[in-house]
C-alpha cells in the first residue's frame, strides 16, 4: 500500500492548487480547515475562479475559520451589481467586497500566490502574481456571459477555468490540487481536458457528488463546506493511489 496522503505532504514543501467550480468556495474553504487542523500548510498556493478567491483568502494570512466567517455571512446583494456590458453583472461590489478583507497586493500576502486567468487576446490561460490582488481574484471568477470581463495591463481577463480548471501553475514541481468535477458528462470532460499530463509530483484529490452552491442557493453553503472538510479528514488518512494520467486519489 502506499503512503496516507498526509504523510506525503509532510515529506517536503508543497504548492497548493484550488480548483475551479462554480460558487465552490465554501468547499475550498471546508478542505482547508481540514488540512490546516492537520497541520498541512501550503509553500505557495494557486487557484482558479472559485478556487482562486479562496487561495487569495489564505495566501493574505487568512484562517480557514476566518475564511469560513466570511462566506457564512455573505449574501447575494454584497456582488450583485447588474450593468450593461459583456456580462450582467460588472464585479464592482465584488471586487470591493474583497479589497476590505485581502492582502491589496501579491507582494503583501503571507504566502506565495498565483490566480488564473483566461486571456481574451491571447486565447490561453494565464497566472497573475503582481498588482492586485482582488482584481485578479475578480477576474478570474469572470464566468462569462455572468460577469463583465476584467481589464488589466491593457490586456481583457475572464474566469480561469475555461481551459484549465485545476488551478496548478505549470512548472510548480510538487503540487496538491483539491478539484471540484462537475456532475455529469461536464466532469468527464473537463478531466479530459484538464489533466492529459501530470508529472509525478502532481497529486490531484478529486471531489463528486457534494451539495452545489449557487448565487441563488447561499445557504447551502454550510452543507457543502461540511461534506468537504469531513471527506478531507478521511481522505488525508487514504492511501496516494496512482493513475496512468498522474497521481489520484478519490475522497
Amino acid at each position: 500500500m502506499s503512503a496516507s496522503l498526509s504523510r506525503w505532504l509532510n515529506e517536503k514543501p508543497f504548492t497548493l492548487a484550488l480548483s475551479s467550480s462554480f460558487f465552490g468556495f465554501f468547499a475550498h474553504c471546508g478542505f482547508a480547515a481540514a488540512l490546516y487542523e492537520a497541520g498541512h500548510r501550503p509553500a505557495k498556493i494557486t487557484g482558479s475562479s472559485a478556487g482562486a478567491l479562496v487561495a487569495a483568502a489564505l495566501a493574505s494570512g487568512l484562517e480557514p475559520a476566518q475564511v469560513r466567517e466570511i462566506l457564512f455571512e455573505v449574501k447575494r446583494e454584497d456582488f450583485w451589481d447588474p450593468f450593461i456590458g459583456f456580462g450582467f453583472l460588472r464585479g464592482k461590489k465584488f471586487e470591493r467586497h474583497l479589497e476590505a478583507r485581502f492582502a491589496r497586493e501579491f507582494s503583501q500576502t503571507k504566502i506565495p500566490l498565483a490566480v488564473s486567468v483566461f486571456d481574451l487576446w491571447s486565447w490561453k490561460t494565464r497566472y497573475l502574481n503582481e498588482g492586485s490582488v482582488a482584481k485578479a481574484v475578480v477576474a478570474s471568477c469572470s464566468v462569462p456571459l455572468m460577469f463583465h470581463p476584467v481589464r488589466m495591463g491593457g490586456r481583457i481577463f475572464l474566469d480561469g477555468g475555461i481551459f484549465n480548471k485545476s488551478g496548478i501553475h505549470p512548472g510548480d514541481p510538487r503540487v496538491l490540487c483539491v478539484y471540484l468535477e462537475s456532475a455529469g458528462a461536464a466532469g468527464a470532460y473537463e478531466r479530459r481536458t484538464t489533466f492529459p499530463k501530470l508529472d509525478e509530483d502532481h497529486k490531484v484529490l478529486r471531489f463528486t457528488n457534494f451539495p452545489r452552491v449557487s448565487f441563488n442557493s447561499l445557504a447551502r453553503g454550510p452543507d457543502a463546506y461540511q461534506n468537504i472538510y469531513e471527506r478531507t479528514k478521511a481522505a488525508l488518512a487514504s492511501s496516494v493511489a496512482d493513475n496512468i494520467a498522474g497521481n489520484f486519489l478519490d475522497a
